[in-house]
């Protein structure tokens, strides 16, 4: 009986991988692997809130990361959601987040959460990961200290 669950779940596994293969490269879809404006659905903003705000404590540097750029984006989106547990968060993560790219990611995050209508624009560009998206808020932080834009 062991050695059938075990056949089976190895056909189902291989099986599973193959099926991007059949895909020609014209059909494959291009879906990005961070999400849109449109991700967050307004009866799951205050879960998404509470989740991210439990991954903002983990042991994975990249979970943390990934974490900091959903809750950047969320407080774009949803200005009106509470999120100072996740703002406290990002503020101690600035000062003593483990590894140099989390504090700045989160230092970066703060400034959004300081002024989230300031960087609406970031949200008008389709994102294939987490860096492009905090490369936008750079820039918009760059140009805010070099006297473009007020904050």
């Amino acid at each position: 009986m062991k050695t059938y669950v075990m056949i089976a779940s190895g056909l189902l596994l291989a099986s599973l991988s193959a099926t991007g293969q059949n895909l020609k490269p014209e059909e494959k879809t291009d879906t990005p692997s961070y999400g849109t404006v449109y991700s967050y659905e307004p009866s799951y903003l205050r879960r998404a809130e509470m989740n991210y705000a439990a991954a903002l404590h983990s042991d994975c540097d990249g979970v943390v990361e990934s974490a900091i750029a959903h809750t950047t984006m969320l407080r774009i989106v949803a200005r009106w959601l509470d999120m100072s547990r996740v703002h406290s968060a990002l503020v101690d993560l600035a000062d003593n987040g483990r590894t140099p790219v989390i504090r700045y990611k989160a230092f970066l995050a703060t400034a959004v959460f300081d002024n989230p209508a300031k960087f609406e624009n970031t949200l008008m560009v389709k994102y294939t990961d987490s860096d492009q998206f905090f490369n936008a808020v750079a820039s918009q932080v760059h140009k805010t200290l070099l006297g473009h834009n007020i904050l």
